[in-house]
């Protein structure tokens, strides 16, 4: 059969930033005296070339994938009366089904082992093999994410590894991969493929990989645009709900849910005509997924007529779905949001394990 890539458990990505980056054009003297035109050698008619199954260098760049070589393995070792889960050493995947631990003997010896982890050069990646123990291979930042953003703990730590790996254990239908939904990723195949469109399944996707002022710069400015349409409305019911009330509906409603509600009625409309209400909805729907935002929410120069706080809410949403493939400077955020969709599963799965082992 050859070799075969394995890929994270948590996002399904490539356990190594060697990608393949398209090649920029360069136009030489004699293509510039070229009457026709065109390049009777370029590489992009080419289905079989490597071009076409490359990133743009002009939307990923090479630091953004850097993340892709920390790697780890949760692990788990059955031997008479030991039966734990552990979490190796910083390691890489070395082909054919199997992750390699960096450093030498003395070092996975060391004092920074996981107590668990029983030193051993390799794991074999979600199938057992007859020399290594079975395990499935993670992002760093990917633990991260499920750890604070998904779970919800402070620390990466409070992981119970042992749950975790029985929950992976139960979406283990193949020998590359977990049975998650990761989203529009087509590069899962014998190898990671490089599709251009594809970049945001490979960008760094890490917690405070932007700053409040990256942030800000990336947002609508200027006044914001609120409808007066009083006049044009016949009748609403909602005009006999208090606005405690119109705020117990909305929370009760999904981020889309509540937009749809804000075009059927007038009134409640009225209610969203502020900042405060838009900094509720980010707080609500976009801060979950990226605490950076926390920061300058409590920033008193966050706010109109500097920020259009209503735009920069809907631009958020829009920029970070993963399925728009969207480049620019939230690319990473669309791929913590589509790394967060895939997890939610497992995270469940992993909770329901903790609460039957509690009774």
């Amino acid at each position: 059969m050859g070799s075969w890539d394995c890929f994270c458990a948590l996002c399904g990505a490539r356990l190594s930033s060697c990608v393949q980056f398209k090649s920029r054009p360069t136009q030489t003297a004699e293509q510039d005296n070229n009457d026709d035109g065109q390049d009777s050698g370029a590489s992009g008619n080419d289905p079989f070339s490597t071009e076409t199954h490359a990133y743009d260098p002009d939307v990923l760049a090479e630091k953004d994938v850097e993340w892709l070589s920390t790697c780890r393995l949760l692990g788990k070792l059955v031997e008479d009366d030991f039966n734990k889960a552990f979490i190796t050493r910083r390691g890489y995947y070395g082909d054919h089904g199997s992750f390699g631990i960096f450093g030498d003997r003395a070092e996975r010896q060391s004092e920074e082992l996981d107590p668990n982890d029983p030193g051993f050069y390799s794991h074999a990646c979600y199938q057992e093999t007859i020399h290594e123990t079975v395990g499935y291979p993670f992002h760093e930042k990917c633990w991260e994410i499920i750890s604070k953003l998904v779970l919800g703990y402070k620390s990466i730590n409070e992981i119970d590894k042992a749950a975790m790996y029985s929950a992976m254990e139960d979406f283990t239908l193949s020998d590359r991969s977990l049975q998650l939904s990761y989203g529009l990723m087509h590069g899962q195949s014998q190898y990671w493929n490089c599709y251009p469109g594809e970049e945001a399944t490979v960008c760094d996707p890490g917690l405070n990989i932007l700053t409040s002022g990256d942030i800000m710069s990336a947002l609508p400015t200027g006044p914001p645009k609120y409808l007066t349409l009083s006049e044009k409305i016949v009748q609403d019911p909602f005009s006999q709900l208090p606005f405690d009330v119109i705020h117990i509906i909305l929370a009760k409603l999904l981020g889309p849910s509540r937009l749809k509600l804000l075009t059927a009625s007038h009134h409640v409309y009225q209610q969203s005509c502020s900042d405060s209400f838009w900094k509720w909805m980010m707080r609500t729907d976009i801060v979950p997924w990226c605490p950076e935002l926390h920061s300058l929410l409590n920033d008193p120069e966050f706010v109109s007529p500097r920020v259009d706080l209503k735009r920069a809410y809907l631009y958020m949403k829009y920029a970070t779905n993963a399925r728009a493939n969207r480049p620019g400077p939230f690319m990473g955020l669309a791929n913590r949001r589509r790394i967060i969709a895939a997890c939610k599963p497992l995270a469940e799965l992993y909770q329901d394990i903790l609460e039957q082992d509690s009774d």
